[in-house]
C-alpha cells in the first residue's frame, strides 16, 4: 500500500520529530508499504539518508492556532495536493496537519487517519476558529490513534460527537537506547560529582511537567540521608528551576543541563540510578503518555511518575516503577528512596522495565499500524461497493 505521512518535523530534536523519524524509518523497513513523507517547507530535512530520499518539503509551516490569522487557513485546507496513487493519508502530528491530511485525502478521495499524542490533540477543540475545521478533520477521519486511555477519553469528550479512536500506545527505539557509549564519563563532562546517586528527569521545563515538585522531593530524599543528585535535561526556563533549587538549599545537587545531544542523553539514561518525572494536569494541558518513561525503561532503569494524564499507561506500578499522586512530593520522595535504598528491588524493577520496553518496540507498533491501514482500506472498499 502507498502511504502519505504528514508531520511538522523529521529530526529527533522534539517529541513529534522523534516520533516521525522512528515511524518513517520503521515503515521504510517493510516490504508491504511504500511511504512518502511530507514536512513543512521551512523544516530541516531528515538526517537519515533513506528517509530524506522519501521526503518532500511542501507543507505550510506549523501553527499552534489560527485565532489571530484565520485567513491563513486557506494554505492548510484549500491548496494542498499530493502525488497520485496514494492509498491512505496519515497525519503523524495532530494539529494543524490533521487539517492538511483532511484536505489532501478528500481531493484524492482516499481515507485519512490522524495520530493524536496528548494535549495538542485536544486543546484546538476548545477554541475558535480552530475547533470548527479541526473537528471536521477528526470526525471524518477513518481512525484517530491515541497513546493512552486518558488521551482517548479527553478527545472523545472534547469532540462532543463521533470520532473513531484507536488506542495505540507509544513505541521506543530499542536500538537507539541500548547504546551506552560515554556513560562512564558523562558525570565528568557535565560537572556532576562522581559520588552520589543520580535521579534523571527529561522534559520541557514548563509547569505541567512538575519539576518544582521533583526538586522538593529531592530535598526530602536528601534529608532522609540518601546522597542523591537530580539531573534535568530539556529546553525551557533553566534559571527558574535553578532559582527554586537554591531556595530549597539544593545548590550543587540539582543540575539543569538544558538540551543535550542524543549521545549524551543516552549516556545519562544509562548513568542514572532512577528516572523520575512528575507531571500534573495544568489548565487542561496534560501528559499524553510520557515517552521518556519508555526510553528510561529501554536502558533498564526504574521510573517514578504520577497518576496524571496518560502516565499510568506508561508505568506498570510495582513492576517497572512507581506511581504517586500529583503534587505529592512526600510520596514521590518515598518512592525514590525505596528504589535507591534497595538494590534487589531496583534490579527487579529494572528487569521489568526492559521487558516492558521490549513489548513497545517500533516493529510491533508498525505491525498494529499497518493492520489499521488495511482495516481502513478494506472498510473503504466495502463502502465503495455499496454505493
Amino acid at each position: 500500500m502507498r502511504v502519505a505521512l504528514l508531520s511538522s518535523s523529521a529530526t529527533a530534536t522534539s517529541g513529534w520529530g522523534r516520533f516521525t523519524v522512528d515511524l518513517g524509518c520503521a515503515l521504510l523497513e517493510r516490504d508491504d508499504v511504500e511511504m512518502r513523507l511530507f514536512i513543512p517547507r521551512d523544516a530541516a530535512p531528515p538526517d537519515d539518508a533513506e528517509l530524506a530520499s522519501r521526503t518532500e518539503r511542501t507543507l505550510p509551516p506549523a501553527r499552534p492556532s489560527f485565532r489571530r490569522a484565520p485567513w491563513t487557513l486557506r494554505d492548510y485546507i484549500g491548496r494542498q495536493t499530493m502525488p497520485g496513487g496514494i492509498d491512505v493519508v496519515h497525519a503523524a502530528v495532530e494539529y494543524p496537519y490533521a487539517l492538511v491530511a483532511h484536505a489532501m485525502a478528500r481531493r484524492a478521495q482516499v481515507p485519512w487517519i490522524v495520530s493524536a499524542h496528548g494535549t495538542y490533540g485536544v486543546v484546538p477543540l476548545q477554541r475558535r476558529p480552530d475547533r470548527w475545521v479541526y473537528r471536521a478533520a477528526l470526525g471524518g477521519a477513518a481512525a484517530v490513534t491515541v497513546p493512552s486511555l486518558y488521551t482517548r477519553d479527553a478527545m472523545v469528550q472534547a469532540m462532543g460527537g463521533p470520532v473513531r479512536v484507536q488506542l495505540l500506545p507509544n513505541a521506543v527505539n530499542l536500538g537507539r537506547f541500548s547504546r551506552a557509549a560515554g556513560s562512564d564519563d558523562v558525570r565528568n563532562r557535565f560537572g556532576i560529582p562522581a559520588a552520589g546517586r543520580l535521579v534523571l528527569s527529561v522534559g520541557h521545563l514548563k509547569p505541567r511537567k512538575g519539576f518544582d515538585v521533583l526538586a522538593r522531593a529531592l530535598r526530602i530524599v536528601r534529608a532522609d540521608g540518601v546522597d542523591a543528585h537530580l539531573v534535568v535535561v530539556g529546553p525551557g526556563n533553566a534559571s527558574l528551576l535553578r532559582e527554586q533549587a537554591g531556595e530549597l538549599g539544593l545548590d550543587g545537587f540539582v543540575h539543569v543541563l538544558g538540551e543535550v545531544g542524543e549521545p549524551d542523553l543516552v549516556a545519562l539514561y544509562h548513568a542514572c540510578d532512577l528516572f523520575a518525572l512528575l507531571p500534573r494536569v495544568d489548565s487542561g494541558h496534560f501528559e499524553g503518555f510520557g515517552l521518556v518513561f519508555l526510553e528510561a525503561n529501554a536502558c533498564g532503569k526504574p521510573t517514578v511518575g504520577t497518576r496524571s494524564g496518560g502516565v499510568p499507561d506508561a508505568i506498570v506500578d510495582g513492576e517497572t516503577g512507581y506511581l504517586v499522586d500529583e503534587d505529592d512530593e512526600t510520596a514521590a520522595a518515598a518512592a525514590i528512596v525505596r528504589v535507591l535504598a534497595d538494590e534487589a528491588l531496583a534490579s527487579r524493577l529494572g528487569a521489568g522495565a526492559r521487558r516492558w520496553a521490549s513489548a513497545h518496540s517500533w516493529p510491533a507498533y508498525v505491525d498494529r499500524l499497518v493492520a489499521l491501514y488495511r482495516d481502513v482500506l478494506d472498510h473503504e472498499d466495502a463502502r465503495s461497493r455499496t454505493r
